[in-house]
């Protein structure tokens, strides 16, 4: 038997099992929670030490991506806030 993981660029995870000379299985998504527990569960050092880079890698650009979302939508809404103060001013008619 052959179990297989893949890991993309965009942190999707699957994995693929083949029994034999049989054509693997159809690919399944996995999280990348469950990778890094079933390659800790097998006891390999350095198996370990690449899943675990590429998910270190990974939660620092989510964590980036994060930050600069926030900042975004901190503009955002700082420029609604000042739009809203600034609304139209109603003059009486005469």
């Amino acid at each position: 038997m052959t179990v297989t993981l893949h890991g993309a660029p965009d942190n999707t995870w699957s994995v693929a099992v083949a029994r034999g000379a049989r054509k693997p299985q159809r690919a399944r998504p996995v999280s990348p929670d469950a990778v890094e527990a079933a390659v800790a569960g097998l006891g390999d050092p350095s198996s370990l030490e690449a899943v675990t880079t590429l998910l270190h890698a990974a939660r620092e650009e989510a964590r980036q991506r994060v930050d600069a979302l926030s900042r975004e939508l901190e503009e955002a809404r700082q420029a609604l806030a000042a739009l809203t103060e600034s609304g139209p001013r109603r003059t009486p008619l005469t």
